[in-house]
């Protein structure tokens, strides 16, 4: 049940879409479970398979649908910016400062954004692990041969081994869930492979 129900989402998304709104934004974990039930993608979500924006169009043409739901994804840009604040990469640049290898823990939309992200500044290598093996999988394959390797791992201990950097790309953080031990962190980053570590929870 829950958000979990495609029935469920697709009855929330008519609601939202009947009410008036001109879009609203999606958040975990709808991310990935929206697309099914939009009526079209913006190139920024369906390079990514994943939307945090749903806009809504109204058309006052009788023999066109009254409303489009259509996805958008701002959360490529994002952890570019974030990533760019912190010093990691250039956006602007798609040389990505000699990182051959990267991990990532999650597999969920943010993961998704992240692999975009991580895609245009030329990384080569992408291990992903979750504690869902078949998502993290399908999240490789998704992505793997688009000009990088991606391979879908299954414990932290083999995403971090021999990467330069790393990403915390799941719900761990979170209100609500468990908090990622600075400790983890720390143990990370005294690895010297590890040059940087990125945290992309939010506690809001």
């Amino acid at each position: 049940g829950g958000w979990q129900d495609p029935d469920a989402l697709a009855a929330v998304l008519l609601c939202l879409a009947g009410a008036g709104f001109s879009g609203f934004n999606v958040t975990i974990p709808c991310k990935v479970a929206v697309v099914p039930h939009l009526h079209a993608l913006e190139p920024s979500a369906a390079g990514v398979g994943a939307v945090n924006v749903v806009e809504v169009r109204r058309s006052s043409s009788p023999t066109a649908s009254a409303v489009r739901l259509i996805g958008h994804n701002t959360d490529v840009l994002g952890v570019q910016h974030a990533f760019e604040e912190a010093g990691i990469f250039d956006r602007r640049s798609s040389a990505a400062c000699g990182v051959g290898t990267v991990a990532v823990l999650g597999a969920g939309g943010i993961a998704r954004a992240v692999l975009a992200a991580l895609k245009e500044q030329g990384v080569l290598q992408v291990r992903i692990f979750d504690t869902d093996a078949a998502r993290a999988a399908e999240l490789a394959d998704a992505f793997d041969g688009r000009g990088f390797e991606v391979v879908a791992v299954s414990s932290t201990e083999q995403a971090a081994f021999g990467a330069e950097g790393i990403v915390n790309a799941s719900p761990v953080g979170m209100a609500g869930c468990a908090v990622l031990a600075h400790a983890d962190a720390d143990i990370w980053l005294a690895e010297p492979h590890v040059r940087w570590v990125a945290d992309m929870s939010t506690t809001l």
